[in-house]
This record gives structure tokens, sequence and C-alpha cells, in this order.
């Protein structure tokens, strides 16, 4: 089994740190894992 993640332009991590930079923003702390910021724990 392989699992393999080939990017090759920074663009597709745009919208990721877009949301972790919002998400920082609003909710000061700590925060372990990225769960909460993608709405998905």
């Amino acid at each position: 089994l392989e699992i393999r993640h080939d990017s090759f332009d920074r663009a597709s991590f745009m919208p990721g740190v877009i949301a972790g930079v919002r998400y920082v923003v609003n909710n000061p702390g700590l925060l372990q894992g990225i769960e909460k910021v993608l709405g998905i724990g």
C-alpha cells in the first residue's frame, strides 16, 4: 500500500492556510488538531 501526495504548486495549500488564519483570529488559545478548523470534529 502506498499513499502519495504530490503538490507542484503552493496554491493547493492556500485554502487550508486561509481557513487556519481565519480560525486563529476568531478563536484565541491552544488548539490541537485541525478538525475544529475544518468543521469536522
